[in-house]
């Protein structure tokens, strides 16, 4: 899929044009751009031509889609690309009036003026919808930036977005013009509503960097602060209460959250939490907000199974932010609490059930339980966990069996992409021995950097979060161990590339999907193993933990069966 770095600029007062000197409802003539001050360079600089209007028929009204380009620009538009922008404009309007039909009380403006000029403000943006401060919103002009450069159907999805912004600021003039930035639900309802518009050209947009934002950011960001991720909210909400959020939003002089709380109760607000971390979520085009594009599950808490542990809580997370993570309780007796603020009905054993957690909770020898938790509130919050361990289970616990930790360097650097690659962070590497003979082995979020680009002025960077994981059945035999794999091991990269030079800021983050790695063949290994407290060694036969190649260089552990475990 092409993804496209796409930043509309919803304008607030700050960036609004000044008062046109003719009647705001007197249709755009053909001095439209001249008779305007529009107050900034990148405006149109003198008149513009008409190319095309066409009618967009919504709910039996008519708006008029008048496409324009200033007249430094005509000499730079080709006659093909001029071609195509009037035979993709009746597309958009036929994709755009019966979808917004659907959308009753929103408005749209009697006319929409889209004006393709030279000037840009910055080679990221493509579109930005100018709101008017003075006149009565009749008629919304649309900037197309560098309208020559953009593919058809991502200009098509961009003009759909736009159009819905001249909506917002018909429809609730009020809250779009106040001092707090609506940014979060009017830059997510537009994404949300180009994919219900043209959902046949979603390949063509950056719907799916937004989903991927989301994922990436909910867990720790307020939706306040996410913007175009919020299409995720918008596709949960679908057509029948999109309006109803938006015009719950409308007051003006009041504060963002009021509105929020005002759209949405509470139990609505931890209902599109639940939905979300089920994977019950598909934006209106059909992209499933699940798998790759789904919740990621960071672990929230893991408990040490020694009576007498003390409770976890969290710094305060701020209001709407969709936080969800996992917490495990390793062998042991539990008499669990767990809250997020006054809320304890947040967590989930098995998809679609939630509620408390289970209290007594046991967890045997060799075994570990795993409790999802998800919720969002209009208040600041804390996440609270008392474990209420009040039985510890035998140390060894027949050892091997049980969970596992490692934090050796070398392991992970047996994974970095390339020999110019430098770990930053270990994530989370975990080894399960389960009673029944089967083991699991995970390494979560490994981060390495790349070497950095220079190209005249322009600096890369590229980063990439890599997760391994392998299934296993084990056996023991006196002091040594043998693995097979019971299926191929999985690899998962994400790579995110950061561009900075004079004119260009940008960071882009590309997740791929798990893969299989048949690199490995360990079959029937022999290794020797030795427990010592909360201590597991692996290591070769015959050979200490301690023991190192000639000279200073460091032994090469193969990972994940060599080298030293502490007990989780």
């Amino acid at each position: 899929m092409r993804l496209l770095f796409r930043l509309v600029a919803v304008l607030l007062p700050l960036l609004a044009f000044g008062t046109m000197p003719r009647a705001a409802s007197a249709l755009p003539g053909f001095d439209y751009c001249s008779s305007v001050d529009w107050g900034g360079d990148r405006f149109p600089d003198g008149d513009c031509d008409a190319l095309l209007t066409v009618p967009i028929l919504w709910r039996g009204q008519t708006t008029q889609l008048t496409l324009r380009i200033e007249n430094e620009t005509r000499g730079r538009l080709s006659r093909s690309r001029q071609a195509e922008l009037r035979r993709m404009l009746p597309q958009v309007a036929e994709g755009v009036g019966p979808t917004f039909g659907r959308l009753n009380p929103l408005l749209l403006p009697e006319t929409i003026t889209l004006v393709i000029v030279n000037d840009s403000i910055g080679a990221e943006v493509h579109a930005e919808t100018v709101r008017r401060t003075s006149g009565d919103g009749r008629d919304c002009p649309i900037m197309l930036y560098n309208g020559g450069t953009m593919e058809a159907g991502a200009l098509a999805r961009t003009i759909a977005h736009e159009i819905f912004h001249c909506a917002q600021y018909r429809s609730v003039p009020g809250k779009v013009g106040g001092g707090e930035l609506p940014r979060w639900w009017m830059e997510g309802s537009a994404e949300w509503f180009e994919d219900l518009a043209l959902p046949h050209l979603q390949s063509s947009s950056d719907l799916a960097m937004a989903v991927a934002a989301f994922r990436d950011r909910s867990a720790t960001t307020s939706l306040l602060d996410l913007r175009y991720g919020n299409v995720v909210l918008f596709s949960w909400l679908g057509p029948r209460r999109v309006p109803d959020f938006i015009a719950a939003m409308a007051n003006d002089g009041e504060d963002q959250l009021a509105g929020a709380r005002r759209a949405l109760p509470d139990s609505e607000w931890m209902r599109f939490a639940r939905d979300y971390a089920d994977e019950h979520i598909v934006t209106p085009g059909g992209l499933p907000v699940a798998g790759e594009y789904g919740p990621q599950w960071v672990e929230l808490h893991r408990t040490t199974g020694v009576v007498g542990e003390r409770p976890h809580e969290s710094g305060e997370y701020r209001p709407l932010t969709l936080v969800h993570g996992t917490a495990w309780f390793v062998p042991a007796h539990y008499r669990p609490n767990g809250t997020f603020g006054t809320q304890g009905d947040v967590w989930s054993e098995r998809t679609g059930t939630w509620g408390l957690l289970p209290t007594p909770l046991d967890v045997t020898c060799g075994g570990e339980r795993k409790f999802k938790m998800a919720a969002i509130g209009t208040r600041p919050m804390r996440l609270r966990i008392t474990p209420g361990t009040y039985r510890a289970e035998p140390r060894d616990c027949g050892c091997p069996a049980g969970s596992w930790t490692i934090n050796e360097g070398n392991l992970e650097e047996n994974y970095r992409p390339g020999p110019e690659w430098t770990l930053i962070s270990h994530g989370q590497v975990f080894m399960q021995f389960n009673a029944d003979g089967t083991a699991h082995f995970k390494a979560l979020g490994m981060r390495f950097r790349g070497p950095t680009r220079e190209v005249g002025t322009m600096v890369t960077t590229h980063e990439i979060t890599r997760d391994k994981e392998y299934f296993l059945t084990w056996r023991k035999v006196g002091g040594e161990l043998t693995f097979a794999k019971t299926r191929p091991s999985l690899t998962r990269d994400t790579t995110t590339t950061t561009v900075r030079s004079p004119v260009l800021n940008s960071t882009q983050t590309k997740p791929s999907r798990w893969r299989e790695d048949e690199t490995d063949n360990f079959a029937g290994k022999l290794m020797a193993f030795t427990c010592s407290g909360n201590s597991l060694i692996i290591r070769e036969p015959g050979k200490l933990p301690e023991d190192s190649t000639a000279g200073n260089r460091k032994r090469r552990v193969w990972y994940p069966w060599y080298g030293t475990y502490e007990r989780m």
